[in-house]
């Protein structure tokens, strides 16, 4: 599990800044120690308003898993 991760290229819920390297690397990493764990897959936590996020995990070949609603 990726709990909320944060990069600043990530910082505008609504759109990349600069780029995407910084925080694609950030990922890229994180996925590089699950398989020197031998760990086959990820689930990572994302607000589903952060489209920037959204688009980058979309990118690295992750689609949508678990969606979780309140009401109050």
């Amino acid at each position: 599990m990726i709990d909320n991760y944060y990069h600043p290229e990530l910082a505008n819920p609504a759109a990349l800044d600069h780029g995407r390297e910084g925080a694609s690397g950030l990922l890229q990493a994180a996925e590089a120690a699950f398989a020197n764990r031998g760990i086959g897959s990820a689930f990572v936590f994302c607000p589903a308003g952060w489209t920037s996020k959204i688009e980058l995990l979309e990118a690295a070949g992750y689609e949508t898993a678990m969606v979780w609603s309140i009401k109050r």
